[in-house]
């Protein structure tokens, strides 16, 4: 195929071996490439560090780090019926992150590209009004989040600050979901199935919530017994 009319020849960017080119992506006819499946490919070969919400990765896990994570998954609702080698498995597909305490790990207006399980510390809910944030639930270890947006891929309506110093959250991304959906279904549909019952949990905790409060402000400021 001939070179683009007003055109040079396409340009190829090089680390210093062919097998590592990348070729230079056209907006016309020659050849459109989706920017998504770009980054996908350079996050999975470590060329390129996600930004998932505002927080980078974290480092690579230790041996030590595993083994006592897997310890914790294996008394976790998420992963009861899981082996420990499944576990093990499921590791090898997250990312620990740390976080201090106040600091945002997902946005208001932001589509969820990430699960996250806190492991150590918890996590609060905010709902913003525009001039304000009212916390609307909490989230503690064993607990998963972030799920509604990741599934159905529409902008979080809340969002997601730690509230304790040195949380740690495990970090799924959408690719290496997409993944572990091929390469080892059955722990990808545990995972799925976790997904919908921390949903339902988190529906019932924020209604009782509501409840509360309704039945606090009938009562003229405070719950009558």
């Amino acid at each position: 195929m001939g070179d683009l009319p007003g055109r040079g020849p396409p340009a190829v960017g090089s680390s210093g071996s062919t097998g590592n080119r990348i070729t230079k992506v056209y907006t016309g006819s020659v050849a459109v490439v989706e920017l998504e499946t770009i980054f996908a490919f350079a996050r999975d070969h470590g060329i390129l560090k996600p930004i998932i919400g505002q927080k980078a990765p974290g480092d690579v896990m230790s041996s030590q780090q595993k083994v006592e994570l897997t310890h914790f998954l294996n008394q976790q609702y998420l992963c009861e019926s899981l082996t420990v080698k499944e576990i093990e498995t499921l590791l090898d597909y997250t990312e620990l992150v740390h976080y201090r305490k106040n600091e945002m790990i997902a946005d208001i207006g932001d589509v969820g590209e990430a699960l996250y399980f806190v492991v150590n510390g918890e996590a609060a809910l905010y709902y913003d009004d525009g001039r304000e944030e009212h916390e609307v639930g909490r989230m503690t270890e064993g607990e998963l989040m972030g799920e509604m947006s990741f599934f159905d891929r529409k902008p979080r309506s809340a969002r997601i600050r730690a509230k304790a110093d040195d949380t740690r959250i495990l970090l799924l991304s959408r690719p290496k979901y997409q993944r572990l959906r091929v390469e080892h279904p059955y722990v990808a549909v545990n995972l799925l199935e976790h997904a919908v019952i921390s949903l339902d949990h988190l529906f019932r905790r924020v209604s009782s919530d509501v409840a509360s409060y309704a039945q606090y402000l009938r009562g003229g400021g405070g719950i009558r017994k």
